[in-house]
């Protein structure tokens, strides 16, 4: 359930629970869990297989050809029917593009509706664009969406592909949730919601429910946010009537087998199964909206479910054999694929699937095969000092602050250098970066920098929530495990501060973000500090402050950093160095 410094939590099953608690010690051996491997494994297999040789129409085999889309989408069908899997036009437009590049230059298309935007054809049938024209407008008007988010919205309603960027702050998450609301509420079916985070799933599923949507979230309910539990389908199915006689049933059996009486306990056994998948097939059938990661999509409880409209947000963080699980477990005609390019890409271990390409998202791919993303141009988030840069060097100046200066002012305590631009850098000149035995860095000078720099903060008294206002990003480990050790010996309380990685701060904001860098060495070298879709998160985090703690010199040598200090020197944004 949860890993800390220097304890584990474990949850385990209520009934094995009793038994571990009659016994002595245990061990507990940490293996990897081959669920998620195999679902991608059998993802990528159906999605790929279909344009095999063995796969492919005789004709087509010899030839060699690339088919149209019109060939592809009628053999897809044969080539579904076979592997039980109901294909949607959605799924189609996906593979036909990104396995065969028909969509960009193919003239024979599937209907005669074509819209051409953003380079790329996104067919429109006729009802839909028609029903758009009445009931979707209107629920249109009441979801208090800006121009840029509505665009997207609208996109997404009649075309089955799209894409949106969601920068920092750009609301990306409301604007999917308010896309499902109306696609709901104006009869088009039941929708696939999935991210590849459970607390991305758990943000989206909050935004649902608030819409007053019927939703069911599928996945562990103990990694599920304890006040969502209550909409599990575990949670769900524990109160229909078919799960208590279900439950009587297999009490029955148990009996009988006690008893050793040979009288059908098997049967029993089957027809209680049978009547929890019953209630599990119920529970589904009733909800607007099916929740789950992208893993969880998988789940063999959703076998033979069909959904309308499959979305999936953080989609450039997910690996492309993970996406494709919904992509092909929903069946769906309509899809939307929500993220950021700018940001961190999938997490990937391995060196050599770097190498191979599994870094690269379904929403990048696609993005190379011609489709350009309804970009989210307005963020509410950030004083507009600190999205300048941003907005100029990943969004090409597109990005929008909504915020007045007014709005966020600079926190009190520290000793901003400008307080109308909430920005500064400390430049640790003398400090020292340590490997540690993990391979993981550490630099204590300007750990203790970051300490001082958050006494500072808390003590002017006007950050909401005190310590729980501010975040502390490192990019390492072990400065991570360093800065929660200093500041655990600190005679004030410092236990509702955040301290975490670069990763543990994606798609969440603070009040004050102090960001240690950690890297200084003569020689230039950053290591992943260097590279700008991490940097961009770390710098977007805060609402009314940043302060950057590291080495200039060292990182200079990043173009990217390079320019940030640039700037910062040319406005005045140095910090002096505490320590």
């Amino acid at each position: 359930m949860e890993r800390a410094q220097r304890f584990l939590r474990v949850a385990v099953l209520k009934n094995a629970g009793q038994d571990i608690s009659s016994r002595g010690q245990w061990r507990l051996d940490i293996s990897a869990n081959s669920v998620s491997h195999e679902r991608c494994v059998l993802a990528v297999e159906h999605f790929s297989s279909y344009h095999t040789e063995r796969g492919r129409p005789p004709e087509m085999a010899k030839k060699k050809e690339i088919p149209s889309a019109v060939e592809a989408f009628s053999w897809n069908e044969a080539a579904s029917a076979v592997k039980g899997l109901v294909m949607g036009a959605g799924q189609v437009e996906i593979r036909s593009e990104t396995l065969f590049g028909t969509l960009t230059s193919s003239s024979n298309d599937i209907s005669h509706d074509v819209h051409v935007a953003n380079g790329l054809p996104n067919r429109i049938s006729g009802t839909r664009l028609g029903t758009f024209k009445g009931s979707y407008r209107k629920l249109l008007k009441e979801t208090g969406l800006n121009t840029s988010q509505k665009a997207a919205v609208e996109a997404a309603l009649c075309r089955k592909v799209t894409l949106w960027q969601g920068p920092p702050g750009t609301g990306k998450t409301k604007t999917l949730v308010q896309f499902v609301r109306i696609h709901c509420r104006s009869g088009q079916g039941k929708v696939l919601a999935c991210a590849d985070s459970n607390i991305a799933v758990d943000n989206l599923l909050e935004g649902l429910l608030s819409e007053g949507l019927a939703a069911v979230r599928i996945g562990q309910p103990v990694k599920v946010k304890e006040e969502l539990r209550a909409v599990t389908l575990e949670a769900r199915v524990s109160v229909h009537p078919l799960l208590k006689r279900a439950i009587e049933i297999k009490q029955m059996a148990k009996t009988r087998r006690q008893n050793k009486n040979k009288d059908t306990p098997g049967s029993l056994w089957e027809e209680a199964t049978e009547l929890e998948g019953r209630a599990c097939r119920e529970v589904i059938s009733r909800a607007d909206v099916v929740a789950a990661t992208c893993i969880g999509a998988g789940d063999p409880v959703l076998d033979g479910l069909r959904f309308t409209a499959c979305v999936i947000d953080e989609a450039t963080q997910a690996t492309e054999p993970a996406t494709l699980i919904p992509l092909l477990r929903s069946g769906a005609d309509c899809f939307v694929l929500v993220g950021d390019p700018a940001q961190l890409p999938p997490t990937v271990v391995s060196k050599e699937a770097v190498k191979c390409g599994l870094e690269v998202s379904l929403f990048e791919h696609m993005q190379a095969c011609g489709l350009t993303p309804m970009l989210l141009d307005s963020q509410y988030r950030m004083h507009p000092a600190l999205a300048r840069f941003s907005s100029r060097n990943f969004y090409e100046g597109k990005l929008f602050s909504q915020p007045l200066p007014a709005e966020r002012m600079a926190p009190k305590g520290y000793d901003w250098p400008n307080v109308e631009k909430p920005l500064a850098f400390v430049n640790c000149s003398n400090s020292k970066e340590l490997m540690r035995h993990d391979s993981s860095w550490q630099n204590e000078v300007e750990a203790l920098q970051v300490v001082k720099t958050v006494k500072d903060l808390v003590s002017g008294g006007d950050i909401e929530g005190g310590c729980a206002g501010i975040g502390i990003i490192a990019p390492y480990s072990a400065q991570v495990k360093l800065l929660q050790d200093l500041f655990l010996t600190q005679s004030e309380d410092f236990s509702k501060l955040e301290i975490k990685s670069v990763d543990g701060f994606q798609g969440r904001e603070k009040e004050v973000i102090v960001f240690c860098t950690v890297r200084s060495n003569d020689h230039g070298a950053l290591g992943f500090v260097a590279n700008p879709r991490r940097m961009n998160v770390a710098i977007t985090r805060a609402r009314r402050g940043l302060v950057v703690v590291g080495n200039a010199s060292t990182l200079e040598s990043s173009c990217h950093w390079n320019l940030w200090l640039k700037e910062i020197r040319e406005q005045g944004l140095f910090a002096p160095h505490s320590h």
